[in-house]
């Protein structure tokens, strides 16, 4: 089953971390000595330098922040210390944010993250509950839903899931990159549930629409590689190799085996 750890858009979150922070800095209520550690945490963080980013993101989370500060670095540092694999870490910064702002939906997604990560699926499923309830059409708190759903083995419950946040994310798509990604994440497990479901020809056009998104964006990326960085197009030949040999198309689905071991898939 494709994770987290599968998309590309959840992390890594540069983007995300990068204009929370730009949000801080242009708060006129902040304090310019805090204005000033957050400035220096964007600038390291945009080199990649996330340890120093991180320790200049605690330094400036004192006692005396105002509480929207409190609630956003909370957020931000465990959103790094996700993006680092430190999830146990994150969990306790996740929690005191949205302890102090309960309607902070993003919060309670990264925490459902986390938290499945981990492997915690129910309390995971929770948390993700716990987004939907502040935005019935958050797509990652969906996509995370239907995620703990089939880990749990609750494929019919996770299918129905993924395909109302596969509508959301098409209807949204357009030039967002990082909805685009999702999407491919998405109709990836919808042909996922659908192979454990014993639908095996719903699933091999599940795995060729994903194959045929990823292809489209390597043209567009002009990268002549993208498809061998692009961990889902080998894993969704693999997944089309074993959906044909249930159809008992097998010329076929060496084709996309032999394709899949290609691109370097290891299963």
């Amino acid at each position: 089953m494709a994770g987290f750890g599968d998309l590309i858009n959840i992390y890594p979150i540069s983007k995300e971390i990068i204009k929370k922070l730009n949000d801080i800095v242009d708060n006129q209520k902040a304090k310019r000595a805090t204005a000033k550690l957050i400035k220096e945490a964007r600038q390291f963080y945009e080199q990649g330098h996330y340890d120093l980013a991180l320790s200049i993101l605690k330094n400036a989370d004192t006692p005396d922040l105002i509480p929207e500060y409190y609630v956003e670095l909370k957020y931000l540092i465990g959103l790094i210390l996700s993006g680092q694999g430190k999830y146990e870490d994150a969990l306790g910064y996740y929690a005191k944010a949205t302890e102090m702002k309960p309607k902070f939906a993003d919060a309670w997604v990264h925490k459902g993250i986390a938290l499945y990560m981990l492997g915690n699926y129910e309390v995971a499923l929770q948390s993700f509950e716990n987004a939907i309830a502040q935005d019935k059409d958050h797509p990652e708190a969906l996509y995370g839903k239907g995620n703990a759903l089939q880990a749990m083995g609750k494929y019919d419950d996770a299918l129905e899931i993924y395909l109302k946040a596969s509508e959301i994310v098409t209807n949204s798509m357009n030039e967002d990159h990082e909805m685009r990604d999702l999407s491919n994440g998405l109709f990836y497990n919808i042909g996922d549930v659908e192979f454990k479901l014993g639908d095996y020809d719903s699933a091999n056009k599940r795995f060729d629409q994903v194959i045929g998104f990823i292809e489209s964006e390597a043209v567009r990326s002009n990268d002549p590689e993208y498809l061998k960085k692009y961990s889902l197009y080998a894993a969704a030949w693999f997944k089309k190799c074993l959906a044909l040999k249930s159809l008992g198309r097998d010329t076929e689905a060496d084709n996309a085996c032999a394709k899949a071991k290609e691109l370097g898939y290891k299963d």
